[in-house]
């Protein structure tokens, strides 16, 4: 598939040039000190995301045409997919069929429900393309320190997995377990070591994905401090 194909129109005209630059300041500072410290995991990363097409947090907002908003859920399993966030809401809802099992948008709030779900859509898919997912309803919330995640059992667990195996990562605030509170990102082993990146900042093409490796800062994008983490495993 040519690589446009794969790319959401983008469309900027609704989004304030202020957040758009206070983004992609944000983003830019934080991927420079992760590229000092994490060289070859930037550019594994940067090779994904240029393999989805440039676009990876196609904006999905039901009966908004605007590319404003995005959904980090989609996003996350888009990258373990390999498919723009766009390819993945249409399969998911001709899997899925019935709206109240969306994960998405307004479909669902409830964190509990949204894991339920995203656990029910990524068992389909491992049957559908013949993928190995470890744990289908995912792994049970662990506690996060978000300034130093290899703390996390989470965390510990996912090391354990082979190279090449791809996690969705959900992360939220334990206390307050809301939609607000949480997020998701994907995650990947590369060459013994984990790699996350959160698309929810590569909004259009000349924004990066955001980089992760040992600790989590969301305030860019306005999620509060999370402590919580689960995580779905999945093999090609």
């Amino acid at each position: 598939m040519n690589k446009q194909q794969l790319c959401w129109f983008e469309d900027k005209a609704q989004i304030e040039s202020t957040t758009l630059d206070a983004l992609t300041t944000a983003v830019t500072k934080h991927n420079q000190t992760f590229k000092q410290q994490h060289p070859n995991e930037y550019s594994y990363g940067l090779t994904i995301q240029e393999l989805i097409g440039g676009i990876i947090n196609t904006a999905i907002v039901t009966e908004n045409s605007a590319n404003k908003l995005n959904n980090c859920s989609l996003n996350a399993i888009g990258l373990a997919t390999r498919q723009p966030t766009h390819l993945v809401q249409a399969e998911a809802m001709t899997l899925l069929r019935n709206r109240d099992t969306f994960f998405w948008s307004k479909y669902v709030q409830p964190v509990v429900d949204q894991v339920a779900y995203i656990s029910l859509y990524l068992t389909l898919k491992a049957e559908q393309d013949n993928l190995c997912l470890s744990n289908p309803k995912g792994s049970q919330w662990y506690e996060l320190d978000q300034t130093n995640i290899t703390l996390c059992q989470a965390y510990q667990q996912m090391s354990e997995y082979e190279d090449g195996t791809r996690f969705i990562v959900g992360v939220g605030l334990m206390e307050d377990l809301i939609r607000d509170n949480s997020h998701y990102l994907y995650s990947e082993k590369v060459n013994g070591k984990l790699i996350f990146i959160d698309g929810q900042t590569n909004l259009f093409t000349s924004i990066d994905a955001t980089f992760y490796s040992d600790y989590f800062d969301f305030s860019h994008i306005q999620i509060p401090k999370v402590t919580g983490m689960i995580y779905w495993a999945i093999n090609k």
